[in-house]
């Protein structure tokens, strides 16, 4: 079997980056098995749980440590070092005692000799766990010059990696450079990681960091702060005019800066009425575009928060997002077929334009639904219905399967269960795509098929004759023990 690093060097791109569907991970034999995202175990682990390192497994770590600084033979250190790891490596929470461990017995470890064992690991291992443990191990060896530099920017390249490159690579003398290079040619999980560590040098990296720094495939509220912070978004707010593409830029960084769900962001900086009031200007002198205008809707709903408090700000975004440039900017949308949520903020007629969108277009405009399945658009709720109807068939119903979600060729298992989980306040209303979803594959399909159901009874719906029959259906055929449970009811 290739070794990690093999597989990472053979699949670089002629631009220097790995395939967007590249993986290092291990792939389960079923393919309904729950996967994380490359360096997302990780990544989650540091932002939310941190701590609380396996103690077990650091000792297995520690005794193999001692093996490779004794000078034991390779393939025997490096068979028992992979078989420390199960299934889910848990590498990140053992670093820091694994670390201090080598600290403490300095005197008893030779260096060389665990310098060398970390080094081939990092070339010739086939175990994710045990590479993350040879990077963790050349941390602390940082200061060593040679080629395994290039290896670790190689190993960089994956973002299940990416952060424990990055670890070593902020202790060279050039680390700006390095770092920058790291986050550069990542988009996920190692760009959020390297971007937290780098601290820009040059005008470049500056740059870099408010165009698209903040841009990574996870969240970019995990790079917002740090990217408005080093880059000096203010500045460029306050001392230019943007173009139309940076503009889209700055709205992107501060719909990240807004959202304070996975970490602090905008609550952490002292200039937030300032910040937010340039931006402002500069789209007051632009002509807006939908993105801005969401931009300046979340920064008017978020200064009206307790926790931003900024009545200033939200009565100039307001006012923008109610002005004559931005009607007209989305009627103009309105007529493409975009702009829906912005037009009824606006209080603008939206419905009979989304419903021709939906006909034109279901997958890429069913993420409205939302607007005219609503008791409020009552006129249009049955025209809705039945163009999902047509789009959701009956045929979707092939019976309850263990699935956990919808196989990448039949993605309509999705749109299904976003359309039914909105149907509750109409009962009796879309019964068809209740049943659809109700004897569909998808678990999650079935769970918002029961939660209609129960709502409608407790509406005091009474279920007809056919809803009986398939729920008895599918108590008999259900594979899933918690859906089993839900079912043990009389609903007729």
């Amino acid at each position: 079997m290739a070794s990690i690093y093999e597989q990472i060097h053979s699949a670089i791109q002629p631009n220097g980056t790995l395939p967007k569907d590249f993986s290092v991970q291990k792939r389960p034999d079923d393919p309904q098995a729950l996967r994380f995202a490359e360096g997302a175990q990780d990544g989650i682990a540091f932002y939310h749980f941190g701590g609380g390192g396996d103690k077990e497994l650091l000792e297995k770590l520690e005794r193999v440590t001692r093996l490779a600084a004794e000078g034991a033979d390779y393939e025997m250190a490096e068979s028992q070092l992979s078989a420390c790891f199960g299934e889910r490596e848990a590498m990140l929470g053992c670093i820091d005692g694994l670390q201090e461990w080598i600290v403490d017995h300095r005197e008893e470890l030779d260096a060389s000799r665990l310098f060398g064992f970390a080094n081939a690991v990092l070339l010739h291992s086939a175990s994710l766990g045990a590479v993350k443990y040879a990077l963790s191990v050349l941390e602390l060896l940082a200061a060593s010059q040679g080629q395994w530099r290039q290896t670790v920017r190689t190993l960089a390249l994956s973002d299940e990696l990416t952060l424990y490159c990055v670890w070593i690579a902020k202790h060279w003398e050039n680390s700006g450079e390095e770092l920058f290079h790291m986050a550069q040619k990542v988009k996920g999980w190692g760009r959020v990681h390297a971007v937290r560590e780098l601290e820009p040098t040059t005008q470049e990296m500056e740059t870099w960091l408010l165009d698209e720094g903040w841009d990574n495939n996870v969240l970019s509220a995990y790079t917002a702060l740090a990217c408005a912070q080093k880059g000096n978004l203010r500045q460029r707010l306050e001392k230019e005019t943007l173009s139309r593409e940076r503009l889209t830029a700055a709205g992107w960084l501060i719909q990240g800066l807004l959202d304070e769900g996975p970490c602090h962001n905008i609550s952490m900086m002292g200039d937030q009425q300032e910040l937010l009031l340039a931006y402002l200007a500069q789209v007051e002198r632009a002509e807006p575009s939908l993105e801005d205008l969401k931009t300046v809707r979340e920064i008017a709903n978020a200064a009206a928060e307790d926790e931003l408090n900024l009545p200033q700000v939200r009565g100039r975004a307001e006012e923008l997002f109610a002005s004559e440039s931005s009607r007209r900017a989305v009627e103009q949308a309105l007529e493409r077929g975009e702009g829906f949520f912005l037009a009824a903020a606006l209080g603008l007629e939206w419905q009979e334009k989304l419903l021709q969108a939906l006909e034109r277009d279901f997958a890429k405009n069913y993420g409205a639904l939302n607007l005219l399945l609503n008791p409020e658009q009552e006129p249009w709720v049955d025209r809705t219905l039945a163009i999902c109807e047509k789009n959701l068939p009956r045929a979707l119903a092939v019976g309850p399967k263990d699935w956990s979600f919808a196989p990448s060729e039949e993605l309509r298992y999705n749109w299904l269960s976003y359309t039914v989980q909105f149907l509750q306040p109409f009962p009796g209303r879309g019964l068809g795509l209740v049943l659809t979803a109700l004897e569909a594959p998808v678990i999650n399909n079935r769970n918002m098929a029961l939660n209609v159901l129960d709502s409608w009874r407790e509406a005091g719906w009474s279920l007809p004759e056919e809803a009986v029959q398939a729920l008895e259906r599918l108590k008999a055929g259900e594979i899933n023990p918690k859906l089993r449970e839900r079912l043990e009811k009389d609903w007729s």
